[in-house]
């Protein structure tokens, strides 16, 4: 349910320390990260 919930929701990316759900980003529509790295992408994305 959870996946279907952010695909009918149309999620730009999922935050997760589930290790099953981060197994099974390959096979997803959007990336699922962990929070460690969605700190990394927003500090990233504030660089000039």
């Amino acid at each position: 349910p959870f996946l279907e919930l952010a695909l009918a929701g149309r999620a730009d990316l999922l935050v997760t320390g589930d290790r099953d759900l981060l197994g099974v980003e390959s096979s997803f529509a959007c990336p699922i990260v962990t929070a460690a790295d969605l700190l990394l992408r927003l500090a990233s994305a504030q660089e000039p």
